[in-house]
């Protein structure tokens, strides 16, 4: 078959529109000069079909930046159901926070899970015996006079005692210190600086591990805390 000169003119508009209208979809928009070139020389007949591929190449390529506008916003947009709590609410038992998502200031950690790793708990302070029983106040043995150390250290090395009665049942006549039964109690002389006398300090010390400091003789005591 024998293709005629005005037919094959036309193929290769048709096929040259085609490149032009792909080419603009990428947004590579070929020069004015080169898409005019190929309908100078078409035929009368496909001219039409080709200016209009031809016009419609701007418009495809104005299109591409807002369609890619539209794909990074989709992209941005939050995941419907991944919104925050409000502040000051805390989240449903059981539901763990969204990756990266800090909770909301003011909002405690539900009960039972633990603290953050390298987050130490709170530990309390040890009681010290006969303090919550006596209700008397605590003294620190650093606190009270050097001999009352001294005396403390013998009660703990069991002598020896610079007086015979260093040892003896503290019988509580007074009441001040909680009611035990006999020989609960033990006193022990705190040495007084220049005096003829045992003096009037005393530690008494309790089967419990109760140690308990007097300056006035039995008339009032505190709670001795040794760990001070």
């Amino acid at each position: 078959m024998i293709i005629r000169p005005d037919a094959r003119s036309g193929t290769r508009a048709l096929i040259a529109g085609a490149l032009v209208t792909a080419l603009a979809v990428l947004g590579l928009a070929l020069p004015a000069a080169a898409a005019a070139a190929p309908a100078a020389t078409m035929p009368a007949a496909a001219a039409p079909a080709a200016a209009t591929h031809v016009a419609a190449a701007p418009a495809l390529a104005a299109s591409a930046p807002a369609a890619s506008a539209s794909v990074a916003a989709v992209a941005a947009a939050p995941v419907a159901g991944a919104a925050a709590a409000p502040a000051g609410v805390a989240a449903p038992a059981g539901v763990a926070a969204p990756a990266g998502v800090a909770a909301p200031a003011g909002v405690a950690t539900p009960a039972g899970l633990a603290a953050p790793a390298g987050v130490a708990a709170p530990v309390a302070p040890a009681a010290v015996p006969g303090a919550e029983e006596s209700g008397l106040p605590v003294r620190a043995l650093s606190s009270l006079p050097v001999q009352a150390t001294d005396t403390y250290r013998l009660i703990r090395s069991g002598g020896p005692y610079p007086y015979s009665q260093d040892g003896t049942t503290f019988r509580n006549r007074e009441g001040i210190l909680p009611a035990r039964s006999t020989g609960y109690y033990r006193e022990f002389t705190v040495p007084t600086p220049g005096a003829d006398t045992r003096g009037a300090r005393r530690i008494v010390t309790g089967s419990g591990g109760e140690y308990y400091y007097t300056a006035d003789h039995y008339a009032s005591f505190v709670v001795v805390d040794v760990s001070g």
